[in-house]
């Protein structure tokens, strides 16, 4: 009997013997491209580390704060992966007292990701330092950087002024303040509002900020200049066709300083300087006062001196 079965598992193997091969071939050759398909990788870099600590404790130190993951799947898949969405959350939800703790990553811990498989993390281990956590209270210090294009800030308020913080004990007694992000004037004009975030009071640890985010008001003023033109000629405004064939002036020329932000007077011309004598009486004195005209009316004047002895003829003087 056991002939009769080794016989007739030999044909078995024998019969159709090049069509077996083949399937055998054909089967491993699909498996090798079927792996080939599914084992492209890629290594996403610094993917972002979340540590979930346990109710009342805070983290005081946290020796990785990003990752790089790598993933295997298919070239499709690997294209379509959004490195966005990908975080690596380790929850310590476990454990009961403050100390250092080192704490092995793994690729189920990778969240975010669609089609493809995490497989391996570098570095592959994290050292967490708990501490108990307390509240505080500390006031926000907006910090600007760079300079207006004219003028100076003179004032920078924050709304709110104070903000609460949430963090380990330890950490919190070193803190006395915490500052907003730079807020840049480099080139502003005017003064302006802006809502910013509030930065970390460190980069070793975290703090929760109640709230998050403030408004800063910065208020820029210009600041005075002043431009001076001398021995400018003053001009007698006339009518027409009046009677008038000559004038004396007394000065017939004067100094004229205008004063306002640098950049206007940077860009104004010479005035004009004048005097009104349409309804003068002829061949009489007049004291009149010299107007000056400028292009810009955001600027102000003055002029030495401020009048003139105006004497109007209605014949020409030889």
């Amino acid at each position: 009997m056991m002939h009769g079965l080794l016989k007739y598992l030999r044909m078995l193997a024998t019969h159709n013997a090049g069509l077996k091969l083949l399937a055998i071939f054909l089967a491993i050759v699909s498996w090798y491209g079927i792996r080939k398909a599914i084992s492209f990788e890629v290594t996403a870099p610094d993917v972002p580390l979340q540590v979930s600590p346990p109710e009342g404790f805070a983290i005081q130190f946290q020796s990785e704060t990003a990752v790089d993951v790598t993933f295997r799947g298919s070239q499709e898949d690997i294209r379509l992966l959004d490195v966005k969405r990908l975080m690596v959350n380790v929850d310590m939800q476990n454990v009961a007292e403050a100390g250092s703790y080192e704490i092995a990553l793994a690729p189920d811990q990778v969240e975010g990701a669609r089609g493809v498989r995490p497989f391996r993390l570098h570095p592959a281990r994290l050292r967490v330092e708990l501490d108990r956590e307390q509240e505080k209270t500390v006031p926000v210090r907006p910090r600007i950087t760079g300079r207006p294009l004219f003028g100076q800030v003179d004032s920078v308020v924050s709304d709110p002024e104070r903000v609460i913080l949430r963090g380990p004990a330890r950490k919190l007694q070193a803190v006395d303040q915490v500052h907003t992000v730079p807020i840049d004037v480099d080139g502003r004009i005017e003064s302006f509002t802006r809502r910013t975030a509030i930065a970390q009071p460190s980069e070793t640890w975290h703090a929760r900020m109640v709230p998050s985010e403030t408004h800063v008001e910065v208020t820029i003023t210009a600041t005075p200049a002043r431009r001076e033109w001398r021995r400018q000629p003053v001009r007698a405004l006339v009518a027409p066709h009046g009677r008038i064939q000559s004038i004396e002036m007394d000065p017939e020329r004067v100094d004229v300083v205008v004063h306002g932000r640098a950049d206007v007077l940077e860009r104004l011309d010479a005035p004009l300087v004048y005097v009104d004598c349409t309804d003068l009486k002829l061949d009489a004195d007049h004291v009149l006062d010299i107007v000056v005209m400028v292009r810009d009316l955001e600027v102000e004047t003055e002029v030495q001196p401020s009048n003139s002895t105006v004497t109007v003829h209605s014949e020409r003087r030889q």
